[in-house]
């Protein structure tokens, strides 16, 4: 005969998750009682057995048993039978005579219900922990390299659901290991769910604030503390939160945590403030994005958000004064160490890079930004722990090709960019680096190639950031992949004719860039003969890009807005327009939107009948779009030069331009700026008698015309 036991055990974990399971086996006897007992047990454990199988309470737990059995209107709380409760239930007469009797023990059984039939089964709670985290020690060093991995090379840290499996071991086996929630944070920001990675960040905090005290204290004093709360935890919680509102574009919230960090590190933190300072500089650094440039224009809340200048004063005051946390007498962990100063040297030269960014993009000050990327490509102070000074070198190297590209110099920013993904080693875990550095370094590899007409380089490149940088694994880096992707998808669309593809492409520019998708669009709009719809559009828009951050941005818009109004035949406006950029552009020492606004001003020329001045403009701005712009803008050059001089009745000098300018087209892929020169050609040879010519000229032109239909009007570019 086989008994039905009901045990109960706690395991040394202390996690106490019962399994209701019910395994008896009663042998047939000829006593009545022993015959209606094997019968109940039977019934019970068939109507068990058909209910559910296998069902895993947690202890002190209410469990709802119409989920479970079904038709049942109640609600207990699931308790397990220790053999106290055995005896107690069994021996009525106190003296545990009956305990024994197994005839006792049956009817007992076979009258408790199917909840109240509870053992733990030992072989099944065992769970097997990994032995990379199975001591404390070992655990650490993996969340450490956990996190390392998915900071420089996602793709080679373990996939989110096994990070947070493990995890939850960690929780459960190393309690005393906080870090852990520094890793659910990160797993949760590649999730792109900044609820879970704040809640995260917020554990982590909750848990770190308490310390042992560091001050000899007698045995014999009273109200002695061994522990204390540590106060870095305000206002480190608070410069992290920053960091995240600023992945997720943020702007506002982040500006109000790092004012929240400032004021609760004062003169405490030297090295907090300096992590503000970096932070501070990064988001000042940031794209502007609509929600930020409707608060510019009305100027709400200017006079509560921190600057740079008041927070490196305030650093310079904190510097010279005793780092103590308030009340407590203890002094910063990281202060007068060797690491210390490598960490500030770290966030110095950090800084620096996040201000010649900022001038940069504000276009002012080049001995400020010379000054930073020279400075963070210096950035080597002894032991590189956590890479951290490799991080800082390769952002200022992706920054000096940004840069270069931006001032039209595509062959010096491609070779830079090469260089640096060209020499991405690997070290330690990772194979290689998957950051933000190496993601914009390859994406001006792309444009710049397409700047000198190769396109198929382009799209190698390309399909190779594509497939390292997903969305899945690594979304804030691939990002900057997806927004090149889709603008030369456009690009390339608009120049083949292929309009039905355009309307798609720009509503993801619009998601991820809305100025470059403003631009596109009203390009668009002028193409297919909504040239007042794209003024309109434009006119409503530019205004709000002037700001100091957006003044590259801006001087584009305007560009293309002249030409629209251009079309319109208001010429003095589009003129005076094209002047403002060009002078603009020059203070700012951009000679490439010099070049562009010159050329567009000797069309405007061209189209109000002042020829001679067209020709004179386009001559002079000649060198510098062939020095710092792109093939397809030399091939608009070449189209001008062949009206303005066609209309001068300089017919050599027309038939050569055009020529170059068939070649210009083909590098930049312009099919229908191809097709307009082909047809300029061609009546240049009828008017000229040269039939043969005009008949090769018709064959190619037809030809492209079979693949490519449509028109593309070069004046409105």
């Amino acid at each position: 005969m086989r008994w039905a036991t009901a045990t109960g055990f706690l395991d040394d974990c202390g996690y106490d998750t019962l399994k209701v399971v019910c395994r008896a086996g009663v042998s047939r006897a000829s006593n009545p009682r022993a015959d209606r007992a094997a019968r109940a047990m039977t019934s019970t454990y068939a109507d068990w057995n058909q209910r559910q199988d296998q069902i895993v309470i947690p202890f002190s737990t209410r469990v709802n048993l119409d989920e479970l059995f079904g038709d049942v209107h109640y609600n207990v709380v699931c308790e397990r039978i220790t053999p106290c409760k055995w005896v107690r239930a069994a021996d009525s007469h106190g003296d545990g005579s009956r305990c024994s009797d197994p005839w006792v023990q049956l009817s007992y059984i076979g009258h408790l219900q199917p909840v109240d039939l509870v053992y733990w089964d030992i072989s099944s709670q065992i769970s097997v922990v990994p032995f990379e985290i199975e001591s404390s020690v070992r655990a650490r060093k993996w969340i450490a390299s956990q996190m390392h991995l998915l900071q420089v090379c996602p793709s080679a840290a373990f996939p989110d659901t096994e990070i947070m499996d493990w995890c939850k071991i960690i929780r459960k086996n190393h309690a005393d290991i906080v870090q852990v929630h520094l890793l659910e944070m990160l797993c949760h920001i590649r999730a792109m769910n900044l609820g879970r990675a704040l809640q995260s960040l917020r554990l982590y905090f909750d848990y770190s604030m308490f310390r042992l005290n560091d001050s000899v204290v007698a045995a014999n004093v009273h109200g002695a503390r061994l522990g204390v709360l540590d106060q870095r935890s305000l206002r480190f919680c608070s410069l992290l939160q920053a960091r995240l509102c600023r992945i997720f574009g943020d702007r506002l919230s982040a500006s109000l945590l790092l004012c929240e960090c400032v004021q609760q590190a004062q003169n405490h933190d030297v090295a907090c403030l300096r992590m503000a300072m970096v932070e501070l500089a990064a988001l000042e650094a940031m794209s502007p994005s609509d929600t930020h440039l409707n608060i510019l224009a009305d100027d709400k809340s200017s006079g509560t958000l921190i600057s740079s200048e008041s927070l490196l004063r305030m650093i310079n005051r904190a510097s010279g004064t005793d780092t103590l946390t308030e009340g407590e007498g203890h002094r910063d962990a990281a202060v007068d160490t060797n690491e210390s100063q490598q960490l500030f040297d770290q966030m110095h030269a950090l800084a620096n890079l996040m201000t010649a960014i900022t001038a940069a993009r504000q276009c002012k000050f080049p001995h400020i930004v010379e000054d930073g990327v020279e400075r963070a490509l210096r950035c080597n102070s002894g032991l590189d722990t956590g890479s951290r000074c490799r991080l800082i070198s390769d952002a200022a190297v992706a920054t000096t090709s940004s840069i270069r590209l931006k001032h039209g110099f595509a062959k010096a920013a491609r070779s830079i960019a090469t260089a640096l993904v060209d020499t991405n080693y690997g070290e330690g875990t990772a194979p290689r680096h998957e950051t933000d550095a190496h993601a914009i370094a390859g994406v001006n590899m792309v444009y710049a190639s397409v700047m000198v007409g190769e396109w198929d380089r382009a799209f190698h490149i390309l399909r190779k950031l594509k497939s390292i940088f997903t969305p899945d694994i690594n979304w804030q880096s691939a990002q900057y992949v997806q927004l090149c992707d889709s603008i030369i998808s456009f690009d390339c669309a608009i120049l083949r004719g292929q309009f039905d593809k355009c309307a798609p492409i720009l509503e993801d520019i619009e998601v991820m860039d809305h100025a470059e998708a403003a631009l596109r669009k009203a390009l668009f709009l002028a193409i297919q003969g909504e040239i007042t719809g794209a003024r309109n559009f434009l006119e409503t828009l530019y205004t709000k890009y002037e700001t100091p951050s957006t003044v590259v941005v801006h001087m584009r818009l305007r560009l293309q807005l002249a030409m629209l109004l251009s079309a319109e035949c208001r010429w003095s406006a589009a003129t005076e327009m094209l002047i403002g950029v060009r002078e603009e552009a020059i203070s700012v020492e951009h000679r490439n939107i010099a070049g562009m606004a010159l050329r567009r001003i000797g069309v405007v020329q061209m189209l109000s009948g002042d020829y001679e001045s067209a020709v004179t403009s386009l001559t002079e701005c000649k060198k510098d779009i062939i020095r710092y712009c792109s093939v397809l803008e030399r091939a608009i050059l070449s189209i001008a030069l062949a009206k303005a001089n066609s209309y001068c009745n300089c017919r050599c000098e027309t038939v050569r331009f055009l020529n170059k300018a068939r070649v210009h087209c083909r590098q930049a892929g312009a099919i229908l700026l191809e097709k307009f020169v082909l047809h300029e050609l061609a009546l240049y040879y009828d008017e000229h008698g040269a039939i043969e010519k005009r008949d090769e000229i018709a064959a190619e032109f037809a030809e492209l015309d079979e693949r490519h239909v449509g028109l593309f009007d070069w004046n409105l570019v």
